[in-house]
Formats: structure tokens, C-alpha cells, sequence
């Protein structure tokens, strides 16, 4: 018999006895075991009928816990697999798609390299994997999320909360840049978190990897501008429209509708961050060169991704202070905001360019995509519905002082 079953019916034998020597309680035995009331109660129901022998277990169809189709040799494999990618410096991805990767550059045949399910069930049964619990949340409604899948190629940048190393007293700032489509990103080191400083990196990133149609950013002052004054453009979306980009800033206070960006700026903290012990900036910027490449290059062979046919900044252009503050707005220009309906004393309304505009009473807790033609001045307010369509809640009437 396996001796696995063995092992169990020995521990039964074990809790039975010992209660009915009366050492014990029912309760001190089952949780001395690890199991629960109901497990105790049945196997003595089962010895009071069968006596011992009814403590054994059935061997029924294929053992618990061995596979039909792979080896012991194969399932040890993934988990050696695992704890190489793990250990090394840097490997950043060791989930289950990269393992497959790892199969196949050792030479393994097609025929016996394990799925990506089973190699996830491997993991999780033997302990390699971290469940991560989700809080309960009561979703708000009208997130535009089907109009965000329809604008097309849609980047999401953020700043990662600063560092600091052993042997300075300095913060040390991150830029993130993820692709939502793509699913791969790019992270920079930065001198401080202002446009000036993150506007050329974006624009060279741009001229050698994907333009996207629409760049989506938190309410940061770098990114959104001033904090108190009316219809001010920011200088992030004035060189995002200068370069055919259209900006989308996500609620206030909203930092998880930046999804993408903050996943890279986990993995970034966790399986970077975490894993080297920094004694310089010259060390942190060689080893996120290298994590940059990875990610790029990992994402790119998961998914086969083409990026060839996406549209970048032509490399004869330039980057000056000029290309912001000389560009003349087009009638094509728009920015989209998303907000949260919000009561305004005696009325609902949302906040754009720190104008408050009404909106029915109806909308209070429910997310608005406010689009502003910049030229005109004119703000058209939506609404997604369930059935993911967007409609149209109401046209301002009077103008935007841009």
C-alpha cells in the first residue's frame, strides 16, 4: 500500500486511541493534527463500525496527489526550475510561462514539457506561490473601462515612491511608463518628479518604442499642472499633444485605476528593489538597465508581440522647451478626465481645471468621462452603462476660459 496512506491511517489510529485512553479531548486531538471536528467525528464513526481497519482509506481510482502524465523527475524539475529563477539576481519573472521558457532553452521536447495549468497547480502545492488576499471593495459605477479599451494603444505613467540606500540621505525618485495592450513597461531614475525632467525621456523613449494614442496619468502636479488655478494647461499635456498624444487623467486620489503601472511598480519593488543591496547610483542605474532589457525582451517573446507596426516619433525631431511652449492648439485637441460625481454643498457636480461643473443629481458616486475641446472650450460630459455604451449626460453650456 502507498505510503501515503499508510502515513494517514497511522494518524488516525493515533487520535482514536488516544481518546478513547482518555488522555485527551476530542478538540486538543484535532487541533494537535491539524484537522477539524468534522474530520474526527467521521473517522470514529468509521471505527465504531469497522473498528481499526475502518481508519484505512479506500484505495479508489488514481492516488491523490500523483500525476497521470508526468514523472516525479518532471514535477521536482519545475520546482528546481523556480528556485534557480528565484535565486538569480537577475531573473525578475519566474511564474509559470517563464518556467515553460526555461523548459524548452534545456532542450526539452514539446511533447514533455508541462502546461502552464499544471505547472501553476505544481507550484501552489508545493508551496512556491504567495496568495495575495483581496479586500472586499463595493464597486462604484460607470468606470469607462470599455471606452479605454476602445481608444487603442493606451500607455500609463506614474511616479514609484522614492528609495533611499544604506549610505545617503537622499530619496532617490522612479519614473514608470506601462504599456496596458503590450504588457511591458520602462522605468527610469530620475533627479526629482517634474515635467521638465520626465518630458525628454519620454519623448527619446518614444522615438525608439511604441507611440501610444492616449497616455493616462494620475492628478500629480507634474502631470495635471496647477492645483488652484483655473484652465491651466499643464506643460505634461501641452508636449503630450504636441507629439499627437492624447492625455487621460484617472480620478483623483485613484491610484489603482493606474493598473498596469503600478503591477510594474510592484515587481519592480519586490524582484528588484528588494532583491540587491544598493551601495551607489551608478550600481542602481547598470542593474535597471538590465532589468528594463529583461522585462522588454521576457514580455515581448511571452506574448510574440510585433512592435513593429506601431507608430513612433520620427528621430529627426528633436526635444526642445520650444516644442511646449511655441505649440499652438489644435480644433482636434481634447483631453479626457474621468471624475467621481461629488456634492458640492447644494449640488452634484465634478471638478475640471478646477472648474466645477453641475450634473444631475442622479450621478452623485458615479464616474463621468469628461472630454474638453480645448480650442472651443466646450466640455461634453458621459456615462458608461451596464451594457457598455457611452452616453452622453450633458453638453456644457457655457465655455472654459483656457
Amino acid at each position: 500500500m502507498d505510503n501515503s496512506y499508510d502515513a494517514e491511517f497511522e494518524i488516525r489510529k493515533h487520535a482514536i486511541i488516544s481518546f478513547l485512553q482518555g488522555n485527551l479531548t476530542q478538540k486538543q486531538i484535532y487541533e494537535s493534527l491539524n484537522k477539524n471536528r468534522y474530520w474526527f467525528e467521521y473517522w470514529f464513526q468509521q471505527y465504531q463500525r469497522l473498528g481499526i481497519e475502518g481508519l484505512r482509506t479506500k484505495k479508489q481510482g488514481y492516488p491523490k496527489g500523483k500525476s497521470r502524465k508526468y514523472s516525479t523527475r518532471l514535477i521536482n524539475e519545475i520546482v528546481n526550475i523556480r528556485k534557480r529563477l528565484e535565486e538569480n539576481s537577475r531573473e525578475y519573472y519566474y511564474g509559470a510561462e517563464r518556467i515553460v521558457q526555461e523548459f524548452i532553452n534545456l532542450g526539452y521536447s514539446k511533447n514533455v514539457i508541462p502546461s502552464v495549468a499544471y505547472i501553476k497547480k505544481v507550484l501552489s502545492q508545493q508551496g512556491c506561490v504567495k496568495e495575495t488576499k483581496l479586500k472586499n471593495y463595493t464597486p462604484l459605477k460607470g468606470y469607462p473601462e470599455s471606452f479605454l479599451e476602445s481608444v487603442g494603444l493606451l500607455c500609463q505613467i506614474d511616479f514609484i515612491g522614492y528609495k533611499r540606500i544604506h549610505n545617503s540621505n537622499y530619496p532617490i525618485h522612479f519614473l514608470a511608463l506601462a504599456y496596458r495592450e503590450l504588457k511591458y513597461g520602462y522605468i527610469w531614475r530620475i533627479i526629482a518628479e517634474r515635467s521638465s525632467i520626465i518630458m525628454p525621456l519620454l519623448f527619446e523613449f518614444w522615438q525608439n518604442n511604441p507611440k501610444p494614442t492616449v497616455a493616462q496619468m494620475d492628478n500629480d502636479w507634474a502631470f495635471a499642472g496647477s492645483g488652484s488655478a483655473k484652465g491651466t494647461i499643464s506643460h505634461m499635456a501641452r508636449f503630450l499633444l504636441a507629439v499627437g498624444i492624447v492625455p487621460l487623467f484617472i480620478p483623483e486620489a485613484s491610484p489603482w485605476r493606474n493598473g498596469a503601472v503600478e503591477g510594474l511598480a510592484s515587481i519592480f519593488s519586490r524582484k528588484f528593489w528588494q532583491k540587491h543591496e544598493f551601495n551607489s547610483l551608478a550600481h542602481i542605474d547598470k542593474e535597471l538597465k538590465v532589468f528594463n532589457h529583461r522585462t522588454k525582451a521576457y514580455k515581448i517573446e511571452r506574448l510574440n508581440l510585433d512592435l513593429s507596426k506601431y507608430e513612433r516619433i520620427p528621430k529627426k525631431r528633436s526635444f526642445s522647451k520650444k516644442l511646449i511652449t511655441s505649440y499652438k492648439f489644435k480644433d482636434s485637441d481634447i483631453i479626457y478626465f474621468i471624475r467621481l460625481g461629488r456634492s458640492f454643498n447644494r449640488y452634484t457636480g465634478v471638478k475640471v481645471l478646477n472648474y466645477k461643473i453641475t450634473i444631475p443629481d442622479e450621478f452623485l458616486n458615479h464616474y463621468i468621462l469628461i472630454k474638453l475641446h480645448i480650442t472651443s472650450g466646450r466640455v461634453f460630459l458621459y456615462q458608461e452603462t451596464e451594457d457598455k455604451q457611452l452616453i452622453e449626460i450633458k453638453k456644457s453650456k457655457s465655455k472654459l476660459k483656457i
